[in-house]
């Protein structure tokens, strides 16, 4: 049966190769070679010196790199393709200064400035002059204006506004078969607002991350190569890991797409959710997959500017339903993104004044 199964495969798969013999494959290449900017401009920050990593610890984010584009048929390495000793420049067109950006010594592509700080409202136009390898030189250049950032105005717990989530605790509402979907039940509703409505953001994005500290122990053997403590990783399943859920509900929402079942696993790729959204006046309502660890919370948004939800507005919510979308470059003559966002006036703490820590309390622990 099997391998009857296995001749039949074989004939349909020549059938179908002799049947396409009308498909015309291309003879020549297009290929041509490109300036490609990837650059992420920050309100109240400096342009640092790293390569763009959104998981990075710090809340310093700015950065640009500079790349060229490779030809499909080479080996492709983001090393190889760096731009260097090129002629890069920031311009703030708001006040008419101009600014010479500095390679990295360690970093290849990578472009910064160790004073100048950007600022809310500001339009800034990069310029990049580079000589391509036939001799050409090539010159691209792109703009952003820096948006508002989003305030959190209202929490709403049970049809109740709890004021500001700063230190609140919130009590986790399990989701059990028969009253659950893929968002309910909702654990809190947050009400944002543009700060400023002169230069409101185009979109955000609200990050939640579960920060206690037992989690990080856990990873730093992960990343030493040690196995963690049995008594460790028992203490995280039993306190801090959230079980209360459905466990066909949790394996389809939540815990899906994990390359592997483990406690690792689940720290390394599901403590931190992510959810970007363009309509800003709707509710943004915290649904139970977004929470995936009990204990201290940190919860930011991002707020993003009109480039960069035209890159990405095919795939905000999920992949590209077109198979044939390509993103919206705003890089004339070239490729790539230069955008620009906003997290709010930093404080004395040397957090964004609209992060919120609470707490996530088990049921058992609601008092």
């Amino acid at each position: 049966m099997i391998k009857r199964f296995q001749i039949s495969i074989f004939i349909g798969m020549l059938f179908l190769a002799f049947s396409c013999e009308w498909i015309e494959m291309p003879t020549s290449s297009d290929y041509e070679e490109k300036i490609v900017i990837n650059g992420m401009l920050f309100a109240n920050q400096k342009l640092m010196e790293y390569e763009g990593d959104f998981g990075d610890e710090s809340l310093d984010m700015s950065f640009i790199k500079l790349n060229r584009t490779a030809d499909i048929t080479e080996v492709y390495s983001s090393d190889t393709t760096t731009i260097s000793n090129d002629f890069v420049t920031l311009e703030d067109l708001t006040i008419d200064s101009l600014y010479t950006l500095t390679e990295s010594d360690s970093l290849p592509g990578v472009y910064y400035h160790s004073e100048l700080v950007f600022e809310e409202g500001h339009t800034y136009r990069i310029t990049v002059i580079d000589t391509l390898s036939g001799g050409f030189v090539d010159t691209v250049y792109a703009e952003t204006t820096i948006p508002s950032a989003l305030e959190i105005t209202e929490t709403i717990v049970d049809d109740e506004n709890i004021g500001d989530l700063m230190f609140k605790d919130i009590v986790y509402k399990p989701a059990v078969s028969g009253q659950a979907s893929m968002f309910e039940p909702i654990q809190f509703t947050l009400k944002i607002k543009s700060l400023d409505e002169d230069y409101p953001p185009a979109m955000g994005r609200i990050i939640n991350m579960a920060v206690d500290e037992k989690l990080d122990d856990y990873l730093e053997y992960y990343e030493n190569e040690e196995n963690p403590p049995v008594e460790l990783e028992q203490d995280i399943r039993e306190n801090l890991m959230i079980t209360e859920d459905d466990t066909l509900l949790a394996f389809l929402w939540k815990w899906h797409h994990l390359p592997e079942d483990s406690l690792m696993q689940r720290i390394l790729l599901r403590r931190t959710s992510q959810w970007s959204f363009s309509q800003l006046e709707d509710d943004l309502m915290i649904g139970w997959t977004f929470l995936t660890f009990y204990g201290p919370q940190f919860l930011g948004i991002y707020a993003l500017d009109e480039n960069y939800l035209n890159y990405h507005k095919g795939n905000l919510e999920g992949p590209p339903s077109d198979p044939h979308y390509l993103p919206e470059s705003n890089i004339i003559g070239g490729y790539g993104l230069f955008a620009s966002g906003n997290l709010g006036e930093i404080s004395p703490s040397g957090f964004p004044e609209n992060t919120k820590i609470y707490y996530l309390l088990k049921p058992e622990q609601n008092k």
